[in-house]
Order: structure tokens, then C-alpha cells, then sequence
């Protein structure tokens, strides 16, 4: 990789991950970045867990010209992911309904925190949605939240100037006839006779 990979606590989804370590101590050190998240038979975490995510990113860059600055949203999720834990009968059998989460009360951490936050490159977390999913692996409360910011190209110092190849002039056939407006040149490539 080049030298320009930024380091993971100058990258917004880890230092959001690190940030969350705070927000819910109980899970604490069990919050990171990841690429995918996906769990099967073959890979269930110990839980509880929080994972962060990229989901996508979309602009408002042209369609028809080059632009070099445009602004960019880029999606992410923030997963919380908790034992699934059953409804006990009064005779402790099971029932088919998994137990209730606090979900008001840790959304409002959630969201209340990150309003404040102010992550790398003072990017903002704005929230979007919440679901929650159960099975019997988990029970997952998925946060979608939004960052929106102004993205810049990285410029490449190293190249040769380039020749435009033609001239600004205007045609000799647009310059109004001078005598219209006295002496004075109207374009520096055609002086007034």
C-alpha cells in the first residue's frame, strides 16, 4: 500500500468504534471496525458485541464536467448484538419469544452521543434508522446513521505543466469595429488599427 493509508485513529468508522467503547462500557472492549458483518454456525462471537460498518457512499459530483470537490454521504451501521435469550415460563421452559432489550434507552445513548460526537476530519454522524432482529444466535439492534462532508481530490504534485494548445483570442470576426468605442483596444490579441 502507498504512504497516503491514513491510520486507523485518523479513519471515521474505527474512531466511532472506539468512541462507542465509551458510550456503552458493559460491552466496552468488544467494539470495532469491520468490513462485513455476518454471522453463521461457524463464527458466532462472544457476545455482547458492537460492530461498525460501511455500507456505502453516494455524491453529488457532476455528470457532465469534471469536479475535483463535490460533497459525498457515506452510509455505515452500527450493530449492537446481544445474547438471545428466551422467555421463561413460571415452570422455566422456554417460550418461542425472545426477551425484551431496553431498545428506547440504549438508542438514546446511541443517538445522543453521537450527535455530539465529532469524529476525524470533523466529520458529523447523523442518524436514520433502527431495526432490531432475533434469532438464535443474537438479538441485533442495527443503527443506520449518515455522514455527509465535502470530498477533495488528492493532488499529484509530481506531473509536468501542460500547454493549452490553442489561443483565449477572440475571433477577429466577433471584435466590434472600434470606431464604435474610440481608440481603445478591445482585445489585447487584436489591437485597433
Amino acid at each position: 500500500m502507498d504512504q497516503t493509508v491514513k491510520r486507523p485513529e485518523d479513519q471515521f468508522l474505527p474512531a466511532l468504534a472506539d468512541a462507542l467503547k465509551e458510550w456503552f462500557p458493559d460491552v466496552g472492549p468488544r467494539a470495532s471496525a469491520v468490513s462485513e458483518i455476518s454471522i453463521s454456525k461457524e463464527n458466532i462471537p462472544t457476545l455482547p458485541l458492537i460492530l461498525v460498518a460501511f455500507i456505502k457512499s453516494e455524491s453529488e459530483q457532476a455528470r457532465e464536467s469534471y469536479s475535483e470537490e463535490f460533497r459525498m454521504t457515506d452510509t455505515f451501521t452500527v450493530e449492537l448484538w446481544m445474547p438471545p435469550n428466551r422467555i421463561k415460563r413460571p415452570d422455566n421452559s422456554e417460550t418461542p419469544f425472545w426477551s425484551y432489550y431496553p431498545y428506547e434507552e440504549i438508542r438514546d445513548i446511541m443517538i445522543s452521543n453521537t450527535t455530539r460526537w465529532i469524529g476525524p476530519g470533523g466529520k458529523r454522524a447523523s442518524f436514520r434508522s433502527l431495526t432490531i432482529e432475533a434469532d438464535q444466535f443474537a438479538v441485533v439492534m442495527s443503527f443506520i446513521f449518515t455522514t455527509t462532508f465535502r470530498w477533495c481530490a488528492s493532488y499529484n504534485e509530481s506531473g509536468d505543466p501542460f500547454s493549452i494548445g490553442f489561443n483565449l483570442c477572440t475571433p477577429k470576426a466577433c471584435i466590434p469595429d472600434p470606431d464604435c468605442f474610440g481608440e481603445e483596444a478591445l482585445d489585447p490579441c487584436h489591437p485597433c488599427p
